[in-house]
């Protein structure tokens, strides 16, 4: 898909400076997560022991090279009851504090590890008020965050 979605982008759009980050998930009956994503933050896995690991894009932007995108950017992983998957957009990891500093990706790992012990729900507001008080200033980038659990 992404593979198409970048030549279809190159040979018909190609417009200087376009580009576009996208990251797809899809959790089968077997509780089998496939996951792909180019140049976009990573999902972050957490079991119910607190244990979490980065699934990071394996492709840059679409739309910026014409180059293929191999189907070897596709990660499994084979999920378990209680485990948890995060998606989430740039404008939770590129916020910036008084000092200047970005929380990124490692930044929000810490916490989401902070919270992986709470309710679905609540886990989910408790990141977003992570960040909300990591940040200095007004929001400046659109928040997206899906936060899925096994069952």
């Amino acid at each position: 898909m992404m593979g198409l979605l970048n030549r279809m982008v190159m040979e018909h759009i190609s417009l200087d400076g376009f580009f576009f980050t996208m990251a797809a998930a899809r959790l089968d009956r077997r509780r089998r997560l496939t996951f792909a994503a180019a140049g976009h933050p990573p999902g972050i896995w957490v079991t119910p022991g607190g244990e979490s690991r980065f699934l990071e894009s394996k492709t840059g932007l679409l739309g910026a090279f014409d180059s293929e995108v191999s189907p070897e950017e596709i990660q499994e992983i084979e999920m378990s009851r209680g485990d948890r998957f995060m998606l989430c957009t740039d404008g939770l990891t590129e916020v910036f504090n008084k000092d200047h500093e970005m929380l990124g990706s490692d930044g929000l790992m810490d916490i989401v590890r902070k919270q992986a012990m709470r309710p679905l729900a609540e886990m989910q507001q408790a990141i977003l008020d992570g960040v909300a008080a990591w940040r200095h200033g007004p929001v400046t980038d659109d928040m997206s965050l899906v936060l899925l659990e096994v069952r």
